[in-house]
């Protein structure tokens, strides 16, 4: 017996800000979906940054959709930790769908009849059923291509 899969008009995967930019937009445009994050809200700054890392542009320039910098400090340089907590404000302020520790462990089309047709996104915590499917985990990710597609 196939374990129950959840329909949903779209899946985002990734919570940095490429995903929870996406997420805004489609909860500005009233589409169902989730944000699936294989860590925490900005797992990349937290483990792949160092310590003492800051933005190379100063803070005034931090502008995601619908969300601009509002410290006191714009002249200055975000260090990773404010990097983070300003992502994780940016989640709260639209109330982001964001599923931390979820892990996707596959991605394929969807061959059944299903009314969300489109593709399955396999996690460790259960699979979604969506028609649209956004990637959004990094510049520096590797992906995992089979060899049959070659």
């Amino acid at each position: 017996m196939q374990a129950q899969r959840q329909p949903i008009e779209a899946v985002v995967i990734g919570a940095g800000h490429a995903g929870l930019s996406t997420s805004y937009y489609l909860t500005q445009a009233g589409v169902p979906h989730v944000v699936l994050e294989k860590d925490r809200i900005g797992g990349t700054w937290r483990s792949k940054r160092w310590d003492s890392f800051t933005l190379v542009t100063p803070n005034w320039m931090c502008r995601l959709p619908g969300y601009a910098y509002a410290g006191d400090a714009p002249d200055s340089f975000m260090p990773r930790d404010e990097v983070v907590a300003y992502l994780e404000r940016y989640a709260e302020s639209f109330n982001a769908p964001v599923r931390e520790d979820v892990r996707v462990m596959a991605i394929r089309q969807n061959d059944s009849d299903s009314p969300s047709g489109g593709y399955v996104v396999e996690t460790d915590h259960g699979s979604y059923t969506a028609p649209i499917v956004v990637v959004a985990t990094g510049f520096f990710e590797q992906p995992k291509i089979p060899a049959a597609a070659a």
